[in-house]
């Protein structure tokens, strides 16, 4: 993802984003053939952005339903 993380002085770095994502039964764990996928959306930035020598992680949830 270009420009995902701005710094204080203006500069930005790319973030990595990656989904994950498995059939879920009502109780979260794996069920083959479910119809709700669940799993997560995690975007990560460079280690070093912005002179912080660690690196952005963002990490949502979520959950997808056939209709």
């Amino acid at each position: 993802m270009p420009n995902w993380e701005t710094c204080p002085d203006g500069t930005s770095f790319t973030g990595v984003q990656t989904f994950t994502f498995y059939p879920a039964g009502p109780d979260g764990t794996i069920q083959t053939g479910s119809p709700t996928l669940a799993g997560k959306d995690q975007t990560v930035g460079p280690s070093g952005a912005c002179g912080v020598n660690k690196w952005l992680v963002v990490m949502m949830p979520f959950r997808l339903d056939k209709i």
